[in-house]
């Protein structure tokens, strides 16, 4: 499947705004967690957040675009984010984490893996 660098810029600045918004929401959850090993834990994913997502604007100018550029995701992938379930730390994660292997599964299964790989294990780790 070949793209042309229009597509691609348009992936890679969809990709960076998805970035962009887990960061945000990682940073938002951090002061209301009462666990400080979470606190932690979270700023460990902000920073690979920030991390990715610079990488992705750095992308955009090779790619002919603005630096730091992002495009919203469409409905589809904002109907299946949804809102995270409940204030407890455990539920508020777990449903990110819920979702993140149910949408490695397809991934796992083409590559002939049957653990979740690491992008989908990040936030279990931790032992907390």
């Amino acid at each position: 499947m070949s793209l042309t660098v229009a597509e691609r810029a348009r992936r890679v600045a969809t990709f960076r705004f998805v970035e962009v918004r887990l960061m945000e929401i990682a940073a938002a959850w951090t002061p209301t967690t009462p666990e400080m090993e979470v606190k932690v834990l979270l700023g460990r994913h902000i920073w690979d957040f920030a991390q990715h997502a610079d990488a992705l604007g750095k992308r955009m100018f090779e790619l002919r675009q603005p630096v730091q550029h992002s495009v919203p995701p469409s409905v589809a992938y904002a109907a299946l984010r949804g809102p995270g379930t409940g204030y407890c730390t455990h539920r508020r994660i777990a449903s990110r984490t819920r979702r993140c292997h149910r949408d490695s599964e397809p991934r796992n299964r083409r590559a002939g893996r049957n653990a979740p790989d690491r992008a989908s294990c990040v936030l279990q780790d931790d032992r907390w």
